[in-house]
């Protein structure tokens, strides 16, 4: 069962992310993300609609949701 990301969702990231295309990283281990837009985690970029829409298994793979 996947949720909703929410503005002011927080996470810990547990998986580097880099991206395939670019081969650039924008999310690093152990550093913790914002959601300021719907479905989106701001990244190391401060792109703040990198979309993830759903907090589901692939998500969860990268990040751990805190507790607001």
């Amino acid at each position: 069962m996947s949720k909703e990301i929410k503005i002011g969702d927080t996470f810990v990231c547990i998986k580097t992310v880099i991206m395939e295309l670019r081969k650039n990283i924008v999310y690093k281990k152990g550093y913790l993300y914002k959601c300021e837009q719907s479905g989106c985690i701001t990244n190391l970029l401060n792109e703040k609609n990198h979309s993830w829409i759903k907090y589901n298994k692939e998500t969860k793979e990268h990040f751990l949701r805190l507790k607001n």
